[in-house]
C-alpha cells in the first residue's frame, strides 16, 4: 500500500529531475507503479490549465492570469528548492488535488482551487527566498489589480455607447448616397439607367470592399493600439465631408434647356419659349433634342406641329416655330427639326466626378474593420453574439429606417417636373442638377461631420480599450495549447508502453 507520504517523496524526486528508475530503485517499488502516480498528477495538471485557461479567455480574468504566472514561475524555481521543502509544499498541492474530482472541477471549484494553489505558491517563494537568498519575484493578485481591471473594463463600457452612435452616423449616410446614386448619375449627366447602375456598382460597391480588405490586413500585420484606430475612423470621416464639399462643386449645368429660368430664390422653373407654346401641358414632359442643341420641355413647347413615324414609332418633329428663333439658317426646314430624348451634354465633369468619388469612398472604406474591433474589444467573449445582434438592431432602426426617409425628402426637394396621374402626384420627370448635386452632397457631409465629433469621443476614451494585449494574449495561448497537446501525446505513449 503506498501512503500519501509516499506519493508525496516520488512526486518531489520526480520535479528535481530524477528519473522514474532511479525514483523505482530509491523507494523500491515498481517502476509501473511510479508512472501510474506521475502520469495521474500531469493530468490532473493538464486538466486543471486546460480549464484555467478556458475559463481566463471566456472571462478576462486578471486574478487568474497573475496565479497561473505564479505558477509557471514556481514550476522554475522548483528544482533550486531543497527535497525537505518541496515535500512540505507538494504535501498541501497533493491534498488539494487528490480532494477533488473530476466531476468537481466546475467555474466555482476551479477559483477556489487557484487561491489555494496560489497561497501554496506563497508559501514555497517565501521557502524558497529563506535558503536560498534571493528576492521574491511571484506576482501574486493583489487589490491594485483587481480595481485597475474593473476601472479598465468600465472605461471600455463608456466607449461602446459613442462608438455605437458613430457606426449609425457613419451607415446613414452612405446608405442614402448608394440607394440614390444611380438616380443621381442619371439626372446630373445624363447617362443611361443600366450604365449608372454598373458604374455605381464599380466605383462605389467594389472600390468599398477594396478598402476593407486592405484596411483589415493592415490592422492584422500593423497592429495597431486602440488609440490609433479611433483616431482614423474620425480622419476617414471628416475627409468623407470635406470630400462630399468638394463634388457639391462637380457637376453639370443645366443651360441647355430651352425656357428653363432661374430665380433669386436659387430654384428654377420653365417658362415659355414663345408664343405658340401658351397652351402647352406643364405637367407632361417628353423632351426632344432641337437642330439648335438646345433640349425642349416637350414637341409642343418647341411649337412642333408635325412628326415622322419610322417603324412604328415617331422617329422626329419638324416644323416647330419655336426652334431656331435666334439662328439664322439659309435652310429653315432644318432649323426646325427636333429629335426625341435630350440634346448630348457637353460636359467633361463625370469622370473627374467619378475618380474622386471612389478616392473618398476607398479612404472611408478603410475603417470598417477597425470600428467593429473597437465594438468588439468593448464587450466580454460570452456576450459578443448579443453585442453584435443589438448594434446591428440600433444601425438598423437608426440608421437604415430613417434613410429612405431622409434622403427620399432631399432628393424630392429638387424636383421639376411632377408626374401627375388621375389628380395623384407620381414619380419626378426632371431634377434640378443644382439643387440635388447641393443637397444630395451636402446631406452626406454634414452628418459625417456629426460623426465626426462623436468620433472625437471615441478617440478620447478608447485609452481603455486592448487590441494589442489581447492578440499577444491569443498567441500565447495557442503556444500554451501547443505544449499541452504534445504533453497529452507523450502520456498516451507512456500508456501504451
Amino acid at each position: 500500500m503506498i501512503t500519501l507520504m509516499d506519493k508525496v517523496r516520488i512526486l518531489a524526486m520526480h520535479e528535481k529531475g530524477i528519473s522514474e528508475y532511479e525514483i523505482s530503485r530509491i523507494c523500491m517499488l515498481p517502476v509501473i507503479q511510479i508512472k501510474v502516480i506521475i502520469r495521474k498528477r500531469e493530468k490532473l495538471r493538464a486538466s486543471i490549465e486546460r480549464r484555467s485557461k478556458a475559463f481566463e479567455r471566456s472571462h478576462s480574468d486578471s486574478v487568474l492570469k497573475m496565479i497561473q504566472e505564479g505558477a509557471k514561475q514556481y514550476s522554475q524555481k522548483i528544482k533550486q528548492i531543497p527535497l525537505d521543502k518541496i515535500i512540505a509544499v507538494d504535501q498541501e498541492m497533493i491534498k488539494i488535488l487528490e480532494n477533488t474530482k473530476k466531476e468537481e472541477l466546475t467555474e466555482p471549484n476551479l477559483i477556489k482551487m487557484m487561491e489555494k494553489i496560489s497561497e501554496t505558491i506563497m508559501s514555497c517563494t517565501d521557502l524558497c527566498n529563506a535558503d536560498v537568498g534571493e528576492h521574491r519575484d511571484v506576482r501574486v493578485p493583489d487589490a491594485f489589480a483587481e480595481e485597475q481591471n474593473a476601472a479598465s473594463t468600465s472605461g471600455c463600457q463608456e466607449a461602446q455607447s459613442p462608438r455605437t452612435a458613430s457606426s449609425v452616423l457613419h451607415i446613414l449616410p452612405i446608405a442614402g448616397l448608394y440607394t440614390f446614386l444611380p438616380k443621381y448619375l442619371e439626372s446630373q449627366f445624363r447617362l443611361p439607367a443600366h450604365h449608372a447602375n454598373m458604374i455605381s456598382g464599380v466605383g462605389g460597391i467594389l472600390v468599398m470592399g477594396l478598402g476593407i480588405i486592405i484596411s483589415g490586413v493592415f490592422i492584422l500585420r500593423a497592429k495597431p493600439n486602440a488609440r490609433f484606430v479611433a483616431a482614423w475612423i474620425a480622419f476617414t470621416a471628416v475627409v468623407y465631408a470635406i470630400g462630399m464639399s468638394v463634388l457639391m462643386f462637380i457637376g453639370c449645368p443645366m443651360d441647355d434647356f430651352a425656357g428653363l429660368v432661374s430665380h433669386a430664390d436659387g430654384l428654377s422653373s420653365f417658362e415659355p419659349t414663345c408664343e405658340a407654346t401658351c397652351g402647352c401641358d406643364r405637367n407632361k414632359f417628353s423632351p426632344i433634342c432641337g437642330a439648335d442643341g438646345r433640349t425642349y420641355f416637350s414637341a409642343c413647347h418647341a411649337g412642333c406641329s408635325n412628326y415622322t413615324v419610322a417603324d412604328g414609332k415617331v422617329a422626329s418633329f419638324y416644323n416647330c416655330q419655336c426652334i431656331g428663333l435666334n439662328v439664322t439658317e439659309t435652310v429653315p426646314e432644318a432649323v426646325s427639326m427636333a429629335t426625341i430624348g435630350y440634346c448630348e451634354l457637353e460636359c467633361s465633369n463625370f469622370w473627374v466626378y467619378m475618380i474622386l468619388f471612389s478616392v473618398f469612398v476607398f479612404i472611408h472604406s478603410t475603417s470598417e474593420v477597425g470600428s467593429m474591433l473597437l465594438i468588439l474589444r468593448c464587450v466580454d467573449p460570452r456576450d459578443k453574439a448579443m453585442a453584435l445582434g443589438l448594434i446591428q438592431f440600433a444601425i438598423g432602426l437608426f440608421g437604415n429606417v430613417p434613410c429612405p426617409i431622409v434622403y427620399g425628402a432631399v432628393v424630392d426637394s429638387a424636383c421639376l417636373v411632377w408626374e401627375y396621374a388621375c389628380g395623384e402626384r407620381g414619380a419626378c420627370w426632371l431634377y434640378d442638377s443644382n439643387v440635388f448635386r447641393m443637397f444630395y452632397h451636402g446631406t452626406t457631409g454634414g452628418i459625417l461631420v456629426l460623426a465626426f465629433m462623436v468620433d472625437i469621443v471615441v478617440w478620447y476614451k478608447a485609452g481603455s480599450i486592448s487590441f494589442v494585449e489581447e492578440q499577444e494574449g491569443e498567441e500565447g495561448s495557442a503556444e500554451e495549447m501547443a505544449t499541452l497537446k504534445s504533453q497529452d501525446a507523450q502520456t498516451v505513449e507512456n500508456d501504451y508502453l
